[in-house]
């Protein structure tokens, strides 16, 4: 029982430091609960917590064999470079107000599993804590655990994602200068988080 206990607490804390910083799933979120409701913005939460638990799952089975390929792979710090430049790009584009009616959005939690897909360095960043745990706590993923620490995982994104919805419904209420120009905040970000992919390419 203190073993699933202790895998619940490590997948909680793990998926918190690893939801918690900018990136396609977070800025969309706040992007979500600004321009379409609570509810879709909940639903691309929930689109991206069913793919971070496929990512953990693949780290638990598979880690070892895919960490060393994906991390030397020239092709796709390129694919991700691609992707913050594109997401950056489409933001500064899109209309803070107003909607096209024949414009095609995507159902949000396609979206959500969609944006959680394209971020190579959530699959990485469970590669890289799964196996510092296995290597400093001595953890093992026996079913219950993996379960327990599954379950805490969702957990944990979901939480982190509830926080960036509630910092989004406070941006709109006491600031509608930030909520107008949300979308060249978010391209911004974007672009900058671009800019040093380019530099760990170019440099590493």
């Amino acid at each position: 029982m203190n073993e699933v206990i202790l895998h619940f607490a490590l997948g909680l804390i793990a998926a918190v430091i690893g939801a918690a910083p900018f990136g396609l799933v977070n800025l969309s979120v706040v992007d979500s609960t600004l321009s379409r409701g609570e509810r879709a913005a909940f639903l691309v939460s929930a689109g991206a917590t069913l793919i971070e638990i496929i990512f953990v799952l693949l780290a638990i089975f598979m880690g070892s064999r895919l960490a060393g390929y994906i991390e030397n792979n020239q092709w796709i710090d390129f694919f991700i470079l691609l992707v913050l430049l594109t997401a950056g790009i489409s933001f500064f584009l899109r209309k803070n107000k107003g909607t096209d009616e024949k414009a095609f959005i995507m159902p949000a939690f396609v979206k959500g599993m969609f944006l959680n897909i394209l971020s190579v360095q959530v699959l990485l960043y469970w590669f890289v804590a799964v196996a510092f745990l296995q290597a400093n706590s001595q953890i093992v993923f026996t079913r219950e655990c993996m379960i327990s620490f599954t379950l805490a995982v969702a957990l944990g994104k979901m939480l982190t994602l509830l926080f960036y919805r509630l910092l989004a419904k406070k941006i709109k209420s006491k600031s509608t200068v930030i909520a107008r120009k949300v979308n060249y905040i978010i391209g911004t970000i974007m672009v900058g988080v671009a800019a040093v992919q380019l530099v760990k390419i170019l440099v590493f």
